[in-house]
């Protein structure tokens, strides 16, 4: 996760017209766009063009500018950032081609980072992270059970018509993290919500305080550092926390520090939400509402959409 590279980008949008699959967001939906993605541990991978040709891209919203996957070594001209694990090397990159979904940079703002500890424990190599900045104007919606992820105009009016809105959580932003309210046990918290982020964190500042209660087991993993090193770390499970109206049991969670993370307004966040989390339900992330959506496909359509399958799995053959 990339964190703190305090400059802002001009994106340019486009839209495509199309009919979904069945009554699965069917919908003529004019300013929606999907994209297929393959889900590697909780990492999103997408394909996006880099120089004209189609790259493979890591979506991460916990960054806030889209970053190219570059070796730094001997670079001088560069700055440091901080995030998860530590500091590591960055460079700001000019005229970067880069076009994904529609969207492509208007100015030539980017910035590199040396990512290959991702590559190695993934066993596949990337040419970057798409970050906030390329999906802030949208409503995003992942489905991680499909492995799709669809970009939503503010002028849609039909997308979720086979869908209940059965949760709406508010959300402000700190810098380019959207921060909701959790409830564990009596006491509230922020959590940022990051798709980069495979695991849950909670900041290390609050090992001692969570109430005991809520947590189901203690005990010591490990995840890899911004600079390839393998970092100890205490994990826990949450048995219950509460988001809006809805509760989310045993939830696993890494202990690491957050302090960077701290908004202009004196939000200091408690912890980050990513794919363990998201993967709980069908959320979309609405930028310029700030809310977080939770949806849940109408009873009439999930029986609508079982008889469809079944129709499709029926063999027909003429009498002889």
């Amino acid at each position: 996760m990339v964190t703190h590279l305090n400059v802002q980008m001009i994106l340019q949008y486009e839209s495509e017209q199309f009919t979904y699959e069945e009554k699965y967001f069917q919908t003529q939906a004019e300013g929606v766009i999907k994209s297929d993605f393959e889900l590697v541990g909780g990492l999103i991978f997408l394909n996006a063009k880099l120089d004209g040709i189609s790259q493979s891209f890591i979506l991460d919203t916990g960054a806030p500018h889209l970053v190219i996957n570059l070796s730094l070594t001997g670079e001088k001209n560069g700055f440091k950032i901080n995030g998860v694990g530590g500091m590591k090397k960055a460079k700001r990159l000019n005229k970067v081609n880069f076009k994904w979904l529609g969207t492509k940079l208007k100015r030539d703002l980017s910035y590199g980072l040396d990512l290959k500890n991702i590559a190695r424990v993934k066993k596949r190599d990337f040419a970057g992270l798409i970050s906030y900045d390329q999906v802030k104007r949208k409503e995003v919606l992942i489905d991680y059970k499909k492995e799709k992820i669809f970009l939503i105009s503010k002028s849609n009016k039909s997308f979720f018509e086979n869908y209940d809105k059965v949760d709406k959580i508010w959300f402000q932003m700190v810098g380019h993290i959207p921060v909701i309210k959790v409830k564990i046990g009596k006491r509230r918290y922020y959590f940022g919500i990051d798709t980069g982020a495979e695991i849950n964190v909670i900041d290390k500042r609050l090992r001692k305080r969570l109430p005991k209660d809520m947590i189901a087991s203690d005990y010591l993993g490990q995840i890899i550092g911004s600079n390839n090193n393998q970092i100890k770390v205490n994990r826990v499970h949450v048995k219950k926390m509460k988001i809006g109206k809805s509760n989310y049991r045993n939830q696993p969670f890494t202990f690491a520090d957050l302090s960077f993370l701290q908004g202009e307004n004196g939000i200091q966040l408690d912890g980050l939400l990513g794919y363990q989390f998201l993967k709980e339900a069908l959320f979309s992330i609405n930028y310029k509402k700030k809310q977080l959506c939770k949806w849940e496909l109408k009873e009439n359509e999930e029986e609508l959409i079982r008889l469809a399958t079944l129709r499709k799995k029926v063999r027909i053959t003429k009498p002889l």
